[in-house]
């Protein structure tokens, strides 16, 4: 679905949008275009070379 999670459009349609993630298994695709500028900005994992550094992508998840 051409939609993310931080759309407006969800507002009091809380419902819905829980139906058509769990239940229909709908994927959401509008910010998909943000993946490559988080992984550009990453810092490398320090135990394991060309993976990133999972502790920064938790932190930028919050």
């Amino acid at each position: 679905m051409h939609a993310s999670l931080t759309s407006g459009d969800w507002n009091g349609e809380e419902d819905k949008m829980e139906y058509l993630l769990n239940d229909l298994d709908v994927y959401l695709v509008r910010d998909n275009g943000f993946m490559g500028w988080y992984m550009n900005q990453s810092l490398e994992d320090p135990n394991r070379s060309g993976y990133v550094d999972p502790n920064y992508m938790r932190n930028r998840g919050r």
